[in-house]
């Protein structure tokens, strides 16, 4: 199963990318709107995780373009980011996030994926429509 990771911040990007892979998933990665566009050419990953500071289109923004592609409509997305208040969450859920998660809770990921699939275990093409909110 493969994993985009789109954030500019490449140390975050590193730490996120080897904390899955070390859960066992392929991570593709970008640093931005562009490059995600370049990586959704030839890969269709399972779940996308975005920042949202990030140069150029944001993470929400992008989020809200990936809704409109029939190829990453249905695709769970979170975005993680390092802010945290009621009016960014709730703006990353309308744009069509499927969870919010702040940066500092990424130990949880893997419950959080967990959580979209429905699942114990991720699997190809076990997808999701439900949006999750967490419990600020």
């Amino acid at each position: 199963m493969a994993i985009l990771v789109v954030d500019d911040d490449r140390t975050m990007q590193t730490l996120i990318s080897a904390f899955l892979s070390r859960h066992g998933y392929e991570v593709l990665t970008a640093v931005d709107a562009i490059e995600t566009l370049r990586v959704l050419s030839s890969h269709t990953p399972e779940l996308i995780i975005l920042d949202i500071m990030m140069p150029g289109i944001n993470g929400v923004e992008l989020c809200r373009a990936l809704r409109t592609r029939p190829d990453t409509s249905r695709t769970p997305i979170i975005i993680m980011s390092s802010l945290n208040d009621p009016f960014t969450r709730e703006n990353c859920l309308l744009a069509g996030a499927n969870t919010f998660l702040n940066k500092q809770d990424l130990p949880t990921l893997p419950e959080v994926m967990r959580k979209i699939f429905g699942t114990g275990k991720l699997r190809p093409h076990q997808r999701s429509d439900r949006t999750l909110r967490d419990q600020a």
